[in-house]
């Protein structure tokens, strides 16, 4: 997988998965069409990180939210295999209250290690199942240094639910554009 290439060993990940009725193509495209704060629980949660986090704050007013418009949000395409993978890097202090979100070079995301910051890879991977197509999505972090280590700890103790329910709500608003539009005339 790309995710591997980008972070293989991460201190910290997250994966999720739903098997949509579809094939490859048609799911990817409503991955990258989908809103994907569309969710009634994806915009309370976004709502509540925006009071503490301007990139947050963001997703919840102004166009929908798409694979591609995460870039202007600070996360960059770092690697992509259309119709089976893409991952976005997101780099910052994530515990403080305004992410400390760094602006970098694709090419710099794998050998980044300035003290103090986590790293974050994030990706959409799609596999062929015999009822459609397997979605997921995968999380994985990793600290620059130990004082980076133990803040992402207790951050990532009162954050993890809520980012599992974001991304598992982001993989059912994909199932269903894919599945309405298959269904569509």
């Amino acid at each position: 997988m790309l995710i591997d290439e980008v972070l293989p060993e991460p201190s910290h990940s997250e994966r999720h998965e739903t098997l949509v009725a579809g094939q490859r193509g048609e799911v990817y495209d409503a991955l990258l069409h989908s809103n994907l704060a569309a969710s009634p629980i994806v915009s309370v949660l976004v709502m509540a990180r925006g009071t503490l986090w301007p990139l947050a704050a963001r997703l919840k007013v102004g166009p929908p939210i798409t694979v591609h418009s995460l870039e202007g949000m600070g996360f960059r395409i770092l690697r992509e295999d259309p119709q089976r993978e893409i991952v976005l890097g997101l780099i910052g202090k994530f515990w403080t209250p305004t992410g400390a979100l760094v602006r970098f070079d694709p090419d710099e995301f794998l050998d980044w290690n300035r003290p103090g910051h986590a790293v974050a890879a994030w990706n959409f991977s799609l596999e062929d199942a015999s009822e459609g197509t397997l979605l997921s999505t995968e999380t994985r972090i990793r600290t620059t240094d130990e004082t980076a280590a133990r803040r992402f700890r207790a951050y990532w103790t009162l954050v993890r639910p809520f980012s599992g329910a974001i991304r598992s709500e982001m993989l059912r608003t994909i199932k269903k554009t894919a599945e309405s539009r298959a269904t569509s005339p």
